[in-house]
């Protein structure tokens, strides 16, 4: 048995659980009510901080929620905005670069304009399957509500523009300095269908 000092020094320094098996030790058996008693009031404040835990959580939760909305009403209209000026600003891109190509086929800097086409067209697919995963998580949403209505197929991504023009850069243009990237986008466009 420990000295009774070096009980109490242990006892504060050590978890509730750890705690109970040291007095037991320095003092000796409790008596059985009143380890009962302990044992019960243990059980109903471990109990009521989980409740309080959840609680908690429920709160912040919840403002947190409510916080975002504010945040989103109040910048989403700006997000849109910038969104549809970069989809404006990515066509204008695309127009223009297309145009170059067919005005000078065989430039210096064909290549990199293929390369940046490309590109703009990977990024193209990607919001377009974002919006179409949107769509398609909506339809499942109606579906929970609608048991009997047929669900489409799940979007694809569909890279054959990229592609195209990363196998026209590799083919052509053996020598650009980009052409180790044009191969890992053309391996990554590959993978991802």
């Amino acid at each position: 048995m420990l000295p009774l000092p070096i009980a109490r020094a242990l006892v504060r320094a050590a978890p509730a659980h750890a705690a109970d098996a040291a007095v037991a030790d320095a003092s000796g058996p409790a008596d059985p009510k009143e380890w009962a008693a302990y044992q019960d009031t243990l059980e109903r404040y471990t109990q009521r901080m989980k409740e309080f835990q959840a609680d908690a959580r429920t709160i912040l939760d919840t403002y947190e929620a409510e916080e975002r909305a504010k945040i989103s009403s109040s910048y989403g209209a700006a997000i849109k905005r910038t969104e549809d000026t970069e989809a404006a600003l990515r066509r204008v891109a695309i127009a223009r670069i297309e145009a170059f190509l067919a005005k000078y086929p065989t430039s210096e800097h064909t290549a990199d304009m293929l390369f940046r086409l490309a590109d703009l067209y990977f990024e193209e697919t990607e919001l377009s399957f974002s919006g179409q995963m949107d769509e398609y998580a909506r339809l499942e949403a109606q579906l929970e509500q609608n048991p009997t209505m047929a669900l489409p197929p799940p979007p694809l991504k569909d890279y054959t523009r990229s592609m195209d023009l990363y196998r026209r850069i590799i083919a052509r243009h053996p020598t650009y300095e980009n052409l180790a990237d044009t191969y890992y986008m053309l391996a990554w466009c590959l993978s991802a269908q």
